[in-house]
């Protein structure tokens, strides 16, 4: 073999007894975790939107609905909030266990690497946080690695099948975490692509392949936006939301000039007239949800509020679209602010009590009693509220794992490190340019590409083998 033919990864044969293993150690951790902090909490107003469409079966202008479907079909139709958190946390072990499949059959970890990532994974603050919230972030991550994984299988296996499930898995994130959109997206020609730089297919083949990996990918994205619109019975375009252009619009408020708001017949003074200032980069979420931010102001001159955001949000990124990346990069550096994510942790913590109204649907329909829990301290409250320093180190050590991971795996298995240093590399990038805020919840994910990252880089060769 010459030395520039790369070293193939031999793919570890497991049996049904190791991830069965796993997945007893995982749920017996969730339930020691349950009997130490059967709190169920709630983020509010999400969590009241998730609830409210639950009940009403209707599509939330501005949040998923297949999590309310979830909700509708668990603890609203047996009056038991517990049971969302139940099921939850036994998504989060099958989480686990499809992490430590992946580890041991497409990295080759060793057995011992990938037991303890996995676990690790179980209790991780997040995870076992989120499990208690009625929040999308336990499916959405889910979903996420369903994803992620499927792609890493059909780099191995070059089976068309993984391509369908990745497109279908993909799309349920959308439909769950519109956050990770970016990512999804870009995340569908990606483990097609990856194969150039390892065991090519004959042309005709690839090219079907890419072909299949991106039309699946469009074809049910473009169903669900269908959906939601029949379901929600608005005359509105097709899209994942019908506040997607006030979304728009809160992440590039302080890009926002009277001109902009001319151009698309609104009043130029409307800018001057926000509280706090539409110009401040610290200030983009009360541009989207406060009664004197951008997005109420618009809709006191505008028919069609969300269109009229929508064509705001377009002018200005298209005068000054470099803005994005300066925005971004403000809001990466609030995460070294102490205030800043101090703030930001509460807010995530769910600290807002639900209104009267709130809790007693929540009492009536859900059986749960909710009242003072939004300032109950907890076990997992507490192990939450103190991750704040680990959520920032992810954050940052997510795109350094995967710039070592495409160096050092690049001879020995150039397409995995190919694919899995390019999607750390997405999800960084998505981060910083498409959050408005700065946000724990949002980086949930990261715990996962982070265990992959980790696992690829320990089943490396080391010493003569190495060099």
């Amino acid at each position: 073999m010459s030395s520039s033919t790369p070293v193939q990864p031999s793919l570890t044969t497991i049996d049904a007894r190791e991830w069965l293993l796993v997945l007893a150690a995982a749920i017996v951790l969730k339930l020691l975790c349950w009997q130490i902090d059967p709190t169920m909490r709630t983020f509010v107003g999400d969590s009241a939107t998730y609830l409210w469409a639950a009940l009403s079966n209707q599509p939330p202008p501005d949040r998923s609905f297949t999590y309310p479907l979830i909700i509708r079909a668990t603890a609203l139709a047996q009056g038991n909030l517990a049971l969302l958190g139940c099921l939850q946390s036994a998504i989060g072990a099958l989480l686990c266990t499809l992490v430590y499949r992946c580890l041991r059959r497409d990295i080759s970890a060793s057995r011992s690497v990938a037991t303890v990532l996995a676990l690790l994974l179980a209790i991780e603050p997040g995870q076992l946080f989120y499990e208690r919230m009625v929040m999308t972030e336990t499916f959405g991550t889910f979903c996420f690695a369903v994803m992620v994984l499927s792609g890493l299988r059909y780099l191995r296996s070059d089976q068309t099948r993984w391509l369908v499930l990745m497109a279908v898995s993909g799309t349920l994130v959308a439909s769950m975490r519109l956050s990770l959109l970016p990512v999804v997206l870009g995340f569908a020609p990606l483990p097609v692509l990856a194969r150039l730089f390892g065991d090519r297919p004959g042309w005709l083949r690839w090219v079907a392949h890419l072909i299949l990996a991106v039309a699946a990918t469009l074809m049910l994205h473009s169903l669900y936006k269908h959906w939601y619109d029949r379901k929600s019975d608005a005359l509105q375009r097709s899209d994942y939301t019908h506040s997607s252009g006030r979304m728009r619009l809160g992440l590039l408020a302080p890009l926002v000039k009277p001109e902009h708001l001319q151009r698309a017949g609104l009043p130029g003074d409307l800018v001057a007239q926000t509280r706090p200032s539409s110009s401040d980069p610290q200030a983009r979420e009360p541009q989207i949800w406060s009664e004197t931010g951008l997005y109420s102001l618009i809709a006191q001159h505008s028919a069609h509020p969300d269109d009229s955001a929508r064509k705001v949000a377009m002018y200005a990124f298209r005068d000054d679209p470099f803005g994005l990346v300066r925005l971004g990069v403000g809001n990466l550096f609030d995460y070294f602010n102490a205030g800043i994510t101090r703030a930001r942790m509460d807010d995530d913590l769910g600290q807002r009590p639900p209104d009267a109204g709130m809790l007693r649907i929540i009492a009536e329909r859900y059986g749960y009693d909710a009242r003072g829990v939004a300032t109950r301290t907890s076990p997992v409250y507490r192990y939450y509220a103190a991750s704040r320093i680990w959520w920032i180190i992810l954050l940052f050590a997510l795109p350094l794992l995967a710039i070592v991971v495409l160096v050092r795996g690049r001879r020995r298995d150039p397409a995995a490190a190919t694919l899995l240093s390019l999607l750390a590399l997405g999800m960084f990038v998505s981060q910083v340019l498409f959050s408005h805020i700065v946000s724990f919840r949002y980086l949930h994910p990261f715990a996962v590409g982070a265990a992959v990252l980790v696992a690829h880089l320990l089943s490396l060769p080391t010493g003569s083998a190495r060099r």
